[in-house]
């Protein structure tokens, strides 16, 4: 929950909507490599997000 929270707080305070739906992502991606209920299309795609994701993490960092 902790990372939820932190996701939610981060996304808010840079006023970056999308930046909840990149985590969502990344957390559906996450979740689908215990459970496989994911078409192979979709996993692409939610890879690409989470890329983006981390682009967008890093520059925040500065890294």
């Amino acid at each position: 929950a902790e990372l939820w929270k932190y996701a939610d707080e981060l996304a808010e305070k840079l006023g970056d909507e999308e930046l909840r739906y990149l985590w969502r992502t990344a957390n559906a991606l996450h979740q689908n490599f215990y459970e496989n209920w994911m078409p192979s299309r979709e996993v692409e795609l939610s890879v690409r997000d989470v890329k983006e994701f981390v682009r967008r993490l890093r520059a925040i960092l500065n890294i």
